[in-house]
């Protein structure tokens, strides 16, 4: 903040004083300095013109043409559907991550090893070998699932969350099992779709990349659309 010389002689004279404001707007973690800097000379900048047409006679009120009153009509729970908005992201999260792994070193990391080719050798049938390996993934994912929900039940049922948000969060744990059920199919075709991505992968981080980057294709439309909301036009 740059004060000039003069700026005692024109502020006293009743005059506009100027002051500068030297600031970097592309400087992220100064942008709460900023704003509280602007904030403050505003205030400031109000209370000496209301002094003013005080001194002078003059009711304050006469500039301001405008009362503007803001009536915020929300319920706590639709400002609790803000927080439980992110539920579908972590979701899809967990699911696809939960058995990640277990897939990755069942399918690439056996090749990379040379442990696939003589599994392979042994009498049964392809689909029950994949379904085998398929098998073995889900309990990682259905766990991760449960897990997931869980921490939502505690965080929004049992720390008192309304102390730091200003309103009461609470969620239905009956509401929990029914999206459990809900994610069930989800977990078996993100298994599957990472088996079938890890299977083409030539080594263990080829298909690790490849599976990291597949939580992005059913989280990329919700995203979107969170930041592009769409205004229906009837």
């Amino acid at each position: 903040l740059i004060i000039p010389e003069d700026y005692s002689e024109t502020f006293t004279s009743g005059y506009p004083a100027t002051v500068q404001l030297v600031l970097d707007s592309s400087r992220q973690s100064a942008l709460a300095s900023i704003e509280k800097t602007r904030a403050l000379l505003n205030g400031y900048n109000s209370q000496i013109g209301s002094l003013r047409l005080m001194a002078r006679g003059i009711n304050p009120a006469v500039i301001s043409p405008l009362a503007i009153e803001t009536q915020d009509v929300s319920t706590p729970q639709t400002q609790v559907s803000i927080f439980l908005n992110t539920l579908p992201y972590f979701l899809v999260l967990v699911v696809f991550v939960g058995g990640m792994h277990v897939i990755i070193d069942g399918t690439a990391g056996e090749r990379e090893r040379g442990s696939l080719e003589p599994l392979l050798i042994n009498p049964v049938r392809r689909w029950e070998f994949v379904l085998g390996k398929l098998i073995a993934s889900i309990p990682f994912v259905v766990g991760g699932l449960v897990v997931n929900l869980a921490a939502f039940a505690i965080a929004f049922n049992a720390f008192p969350l309304e102390d730091f948000v200003g309103f009461q969060l609470t969620i239905d744990v009956a509401a929990l099992f029914k999206i459990f059920f809900l994610a069930l199919p989800m977990t078996i075709l993100a298994s599957a779709l990472q088996m079938v991505i890890a299977t083409y992968a030539r080594s263990y981080k080829e298909a690790h990349t490849y599976t990291g980057l597949l939580p992005l294709i059913p989280s990329l439309p919700g995203i979107v659309f969170a930041f592009l909301p769409v205004k229906p036009s009837v």
